[in-house]
């Protein structure tokens, strides 16, 4: 085996491995998504150009949906991967880790199924709602086929477990050149809607089916191809718990798909397919912050995982308050720019009519930023077992936003939308910070 694709269990286990390790992964995630959310927002500027505002908010609308629409019946195999995983290769029980894979893959099966008969189902009546073009409406189910290749769960897991970071790199990468060669073919041909839906579609197979041909090679090369004969209660035996981790895991996960893409959904049911243009390109502008946390904390999750098996809650607790602390100051900067020059950003993007929007953007990234702030506090909480807590935070929160995010679109106008994720977000973050002082340094009940 190529001793410098190990995973992280053969060696490196020090403070100063793990740090190096995490770094050179972050950097590289990190160093990707700058260069090609670039390219992403070239994109989107694009197709701003290429088909209006309007009619990009239209394509905004239609991915929501299918994100939407993924995320509510998605299971959150790739966490149980990398934390149940990471105990079993730890112990040295490869056949129990074929078991855990032959038991998330039946998961993630299970989900697409119903996620795509749910999609094709309602996209008509989401379409009338919305009041999507014709083009559009007979273009959502094949948006909606997409659906396996965005949520690849089991795949994205491994390759994070075994440090094969580059994968989600390559994968944005995919991603966001064919939305920028396809946009610029779009607006330099004169094509239309329906040109700049099928591109988004494009994009979206290639980039995911690049990374489940990747998780399964690295899978065949370890010889830890997955076991799927058996019933489910023999592929989940040695993994207590496994079957409360993932159900909480999934509604904690539920909570933040409604935050992200309902809201996209809601803006454009009230107040019309430009509002969800506007805020579409907000989001776009914020896309890095708002998944910072979803690129950083998978690449901690294993090493919290490692430190956990170890007993070494200690060496946890470090390297949390360590990595908030250094995440705290870039984000106040990135803050800082986009509240001295929102305006000037959105009208160079995109044109002048998306100057209304520099409120929504300042709002909007305080709260990508509060998001991203805490991208090591999820893991940990998973990885010590305050699965519960993270729900309660995540429901209470989301109830929350859900009360107050029409009644302030009434009074605000769009930027309502972005005032009910900052009181979101800053109640998540709150909540999740005092329950990990609690547990890691007035009860650190595995300090080692």
């Amino acid at each position: 085996m190529d001793p410098q694709r190990e995973s992280p269990q053969s060696g490196g286990t020090g403070r100063g491995g793990v740090w190096r390790r995490m770094k050179r992964n972050a950097g590289m995630i990190l160093g990707g998504r700058a260069v090609f959310g670039l390219v992403n927002l070239a994109a989107a500027a694009l197709a701003v150009r290429a088909v209006g505002i309007e009619a990009f908010g239209v394509v905004i609308l239609l991915q929501a949906y299918v994100r939407l629409i993924a995320g509510l019946l998605k299971f959150q195999s790739w966490a149980a991967v990398t934390k149940f995983g990471a105990e079993a290769l730890a112990a040295g029980r490869e056949e129990d880790f074929r078991r855990l894979i032959g038991f998330t893959i039946r998961l993630d099966l299970i989900g697409l199924a119903a996620s795509i008969g749910l999609g094709l189902l309602c996209a008509p009546l989401v379409g009338r709602w919305l009041g999507w073009p014709p083009e559009a409406v007979a273009l959502a189910p094949w948006f909606v086929l997409t659906i396996p290749f965005i949520t690849a769960a089991t795949p994205t897991g491994a390759l994070r477990l075994f440090d094969r970071f580059a994968v989600m790199v390559r994968q944005h990468a995919y991603n966001a050149i064919v939305r920028f060669v396809g946009a610029a073919l779009v607006l330099w041909l004169g094509g239309g809607l329906e040109y700049l839906i099928l591109v988004w579609i494009l994009a979206s197979f290639l980039s995911g089916f690049q990374l489940m041909l990747a998780a399964a090679g690295e899978l065949r090369r370890r010889r830890l191809a997955p076991r799927m004969l058996g019933s489910w209660t023999a592929l989940s035996a040695g993994f207590p718990r496994i079957w409360r981790f993932v159900i909480v895991l999934n509604a904690t996960s539920l909570m933040d798909t409604i935050l992200t893409h309902a809201t996209v959904l809601a803006v454009g049911g009230a107040l019309g397919p430009t509002a969800a243009g506007l805020f579409g390109v907000v989001r776009q502008m914020t896309e890095s912050l708002n998944r910072l946390s979803s690129l950083l904390g998978p690449i901690i999750f294993p090493e919290f995982a490692w430190m956990e098996a170890r007993g070494d809650r200690r060496a946890i607790a470090r390297l949390l308050w360590r990595t908030l602390a250094l995440a705290g100051a870039g984000l106040s900067a990135f803050c800082l720019v986009l509240f001295l020059a929102g305006e000037l950003l959105l009208t160079l993007l995109f044109g002048a009519e998306a100057a209304p929007a520099a409120g929504l953007l300042t709002v909007v990234g305080l709260s990508a930023a509060l998001m991203a702030l805490g991208f090591a506090i999820e893991p940990v909480m998973l990885t010590i077992r305050k699965e519960k807590a993270l729900l309660w935070s995540a429901v209470t929160s989301t109830a929350l936003f859900l009360a107050a995010l029409w009644p302030f679109m009434g009074w605000f106008g769009l930027i309502g939308a972005g005032f009910a994720l900052l009181l979101r977000q800053g109640i998540v973050f709150l909540h999740r910070l005092f329950i990990l002082y609690r547990a890691l340094v007035l009860k650190p009940r595995r300090a080692g």
